[in-house]
């Protein structure tokens, strides 16, 4: 939350703030937070800009931003597991949590150096919401739902994304599974993204069913797929 706002000039207002944020939400919205500038300069109603630790907005009213909750997304995830050098992680469930306004990603689960892969993880029932930087994609692939497995073989299964209830997937997609083995993604209401709503690279064994994937505000595929190897088999139903 910032505080302690001064004025600058005209509706335009700043307050100290060290961190760039990746978005800058007033009173809990917009929805995809509010518009950034390309600099001080080019401030009009509802956008804001950072240089040197200050944090500038000119809010859509032209309201002192005083007068209302001003929120800068700064913490990278809600949910944040990397590991390597030989370590895994099995038999985790994140369930029935809210995550809104991170600076990048909802939940994010990443093994990136280890022989042994992910095991049944499971991501259930959680609501997400407001993550990356708004309507742009700033390529530093902020999913707001990913599980990735850099690991050789594949996870043998287990591991599962069902039932979560996901919109304004700022960064990049809502729901990315990469390089995993056995994944059951299901039941899922997916909406508001900047690339693709559920993406499945390289996976195998995988199955994308009963999935409710809509309002596309950006380009991209409600459901995308690629594989850079032989083993690749997904399956696509009643979605």
């Amino acid at each position: 939350i910032i505080t302690r706002w001064s004025p600058v000039q005209g509706e335009t207002f700043q307050a100290y703030l060290t961190n760039a944020p990746s978005n800058v939400y007033v009173d809990g919205g917009p929805a995809w937070g509010l518009r950034r500038a390309s600099s001080l300069q080019s401030l009009q109603p509802g956008t804001w800009w950072w240089s040197s630790n200050l944090l500038y907005v000119w809010l859509s009213d032209g309201s002192a931003p005083s007068q209302h909750r001003i929120e800068a997304a700064l913490r990278p995830a809600g949910f944040y597991v990397n590991t390597g050098n030989g370590k895994s992680f099995s038999y985790i469930t994140v369930s029935g949590l809210a995550i809104r306004q991170t600076a990048g990603w909802g939940i994010y689960f990443h093994n990136w150096g280890s022989t042994a892969p992910f095991s049944r993880i499971v991501l259930t029932g959680n609501i997400i919401t407001q993550t990356g930087e708004g309507l742009i994609d700033s390529g530093l692939y902020h999913n707001q739902i990913e599980i990735m497995d850099e690991t050789r073989p594949l996870s043998s299964g287990g591991s599962e994304i069902s039932n979560n209830l996901l919109s304004f997937c700022g960064g990049h997609n809502c729901i990315q599974v990469h390089e995993m083995g056995g994944v059951l993604i299901s039941g899922n209401n997916v909406s508001q993204w900047n690339h693709n709503g559920i993406d499945a690279k390289d996976a195998s064994g995988t199955i994308v069913e009963r999935n409710y994937v809509h309002d596309q505000t950006r380009s991209g595929a409600a459901f995308y797929t690629e594989c850079d190897h032989a083993s690749c088999s997904i399956t696509w139903q009643q979605n």
